[in-house]
């Protein structure tokens, strides 16, 4: 499973909220977070033969990823790698990215969730993978849900 942080494990504040928060100490610093979707995702990710990844440009590298993954939101939830990025982040870095990390590891199957994965993200991943694969795109103000959750547990199952 690898996931993105905005808009997708932390969905992106509609203008109202930032209305509310702007004068909050640190604000944007807050991660608008379904609980019950991050312990969702993390009980999944204790299944066996499930790893987790996080392809974020919140994390580009170690580092950071474990500050927010040990930070006091996560705390120690999703706890895995960052998946390096390949060239410069750009438009095609997320997809590419992948890509090259999945080749590496060899996963049997993917699940990708973010809401900037290509519209064509599963038949590239077809392409150059051949493996099973789901690929989640949540809407930016909503981010995973739970019935996301139960697609990625049924995914599991299948595969």
């Amino acid at each position: 499973m690898v996931f993105d942080v905005d808009d997708t494990i932390s969905r992106f504040y509609r203008e109202e909220e930032y209305a509310e928060h702007r004068d909050d100490p640190n604000w944007y610093e807050l991660l608008p977070l379904d609980e019950a979707v991050v312990d969702a995702l993390d009980e999944l990710a204790h299944l066996p033969g499930v790893d987790v990844a996080w392809l974020t440009p919140w994390a580009p590298n170690q580092d950071y990823l474990d500050h927010l993954i040990n930070g006091a939101r996560l705390r120690g939830r999703l706890a895995e790698r960052c998946v390096p990025w390949i060239g410069k982040p750009d438009k095609a870095w997320r997809l590419r990215s992948l890509l090259a990390f999945a080749e590496r590891y060899h996963p049997r199957a993917l699940v990708w969730a973010d809401d900037q994965a290509p519209r064509k993200a599963g038949q590239r991943i077809d392409e150059r993978l051949d493996i099973p694969r789901l690929v989640i795109r949540p809407h930016r103000n909503v981010g995973l849900t739970v019935d996301d959750v139960h697609r990625v547990r049924s995914f599991i199952d299948d595969h």
